[in-house]
């Protein structure tokens, strides 16, 4: 995921330095990118950035 989004680089660039197919790349930047949105959606974590 950070390849992609923090390092900006596209799909092809990600999968080539990983060594993995470019569906493969977009899969693992999706589950990802949906992983930390359930991670930032936890109460827990809203209390803790509350105050």
């Amino acid at each position: 995921m950070q390849l992609r989004v923090v390092d900006e680089l596209a799909y092809s660039e990600v999968a080539r330095r990983l060594s993995i197919s470019q569906p493969a790349a977009r899969a693992r930047v999706s589950r990802g990118l949906s992983t930390l949105a359930e991670t930032l959606d936890r109460p827990a974590i809203k209390e803790a950035t509350v105050g």
